[in-house]
């Protein structure tokens, strides 16, 4: 996942990402995690069911941000927020 804007690597078509989004791909992994590519659909589809992740599927890529997390501490001990996070309606 990029942290800061940069160039997702390993990719075919590496995108261009912002903080809060990691591009993947259902091939890689099924591979790295030694399950089926159905099957590694399916929990990608669970989670985004559960709120916790957002996909976008295309041609050229799949990216993915995470909405549920709001900031992530950094290297050097500073915050980076997370501009893809959802509020909830219970939270003031």
């Amino acid at each position: 996942m990029a942290l800061t804007t940069e160039e997702a690597k390993g990719f075919r078509r590496p995108l261009m990402l912002s903080t809060g989004q990691a591009q993947y791909s259902e091939e890689q992994l099924s591979a790295q995690w030694n399950i089926g590519r159905k099957r590694i659909r399916n929990l990608l589809d669970e989670l985004t069911r559960l709120g916790l992740i957002d996909t976008c599927r295309s041609r050229v890529a799949s990216v993915m941000t995470f909405p549920c997390i709001r900031q992530w501490t950094a290297a050097d001990g500073g915050t980076v927020s997370n501009p893809f996070t959802h509020t909830n309606k219970g939270e003031g």
